[in-house]
């Protein structure tokens, strides 16, 4: 009869972290990156278990200090960073240490990174690295984050508009050789040449995107985007053009929508 007592009447609800009802904390600041966070919370980090926590705290510190206009989500198994709802990184927990995925080329190679190969299930998520302690968050890391950040942007672009500056050389809109000029209305910022495979050469380095961060800046020390297309324009033998107009041209001969 005790038997029967004890199994049959009605059962205990376990009630933990991630059994608790309710929307998440948005005063807290940081996350749990184990199995059990679930939900979102404004962007802000919520915090399930102190005592690990140290490690994802320093982390999203030091990205948010270099980087004022990163946001942040939580998914189910880890904390995603995104600018302009375009999203570069992603963290989760393990043991001891952070696993973190970037977005970044595919054919990118840095001795601080190898290929996802299936820590993260998210194909934007394409290199990964670890860090065990804070001392790990240092600027080569952070300029690996930058470089995620910018290409997460220049990945949405290309699928909005399927054309890159080697597409049009490609074509013959442009040669390579051709002086480029950065400008702001009626000022010139930077003279640049364009490279054989569509970079922009520009004091000693070759860069790959229009809209570059280091481009941002001439606009302003505390710019950080830019739109390299309406920005930069084309020294051709018939005038100057902006590289937005020879893109739409290009696109329209070729039966394209510039949804942009």
């Amino acid at each position: 009869m005790q038997w029967f007592r004890t199994h049959l009447s009605s059962p205990i609800t376990r009630v933990g972290p991630s059994t608790v009802a309710g929307p998440l904390s948005t005063t807290a600041t940081v996350v749990d990156l184990g199995d059990n966070v679930q939900g979102t919370n404004d962007g802000q980090l919520v915090r399930v278990h102190a005592g690990d926590q140290s490690l994802i705290e320093a982390l999203q510190s030091k990205v948010t200090e270099r980087f004022p206009d990163v946001s942040w989500r939580v998914l189910k198994y880890y904390v995603a960073a995104e600018v302009d709802k375009h999203t570069f990184m992603a963290v989760k927990k393990r043991n001891n240490s952070l696993i973190v995925g970037l977005t970044l080329p595919a054919d990118m190679v840095d001795p601080a990174i190898t290929d996802n190969t299936g820590e993260f299930n998210w194909r934007r998520i394409t290199k990964i690295t670890r860090i065990q302690s804070p001392d790990e968050i240092t600027d080569t890391l952070l300029n690996l984050v930058d470089a995620a950040r910018r290409h997460a942007g220049m990945e949405q672009t290309h699928q909005r508009y399927g054309v890159t500056l080697s597409d049009l050389i490609a074509a013959g809109v442009l040669t390579p050789g051709t002086t480029l000029v950065f400008t702001a209305g009626s000022r010139d910022l930077a003279r640049a040449t364009l490279g054989e495979t569509g970079e922009i050469l520009w004091e000693g380095r070759a860069y790959r995107f229009l809209s570059d961060k280091t481009f941002a800046q001439l606009l302003g020390p505390t710019r950080t985007s830019v739109n390299g297309w309406t920005s930069w324009v084309a020294e051709l033998p018939s005038g100057r053009q902006s590289l937005d107009e020879l893109r739409s041209n290009f696109m329209a001969r070729a039966g394209q929508v510039n949804t942009g």
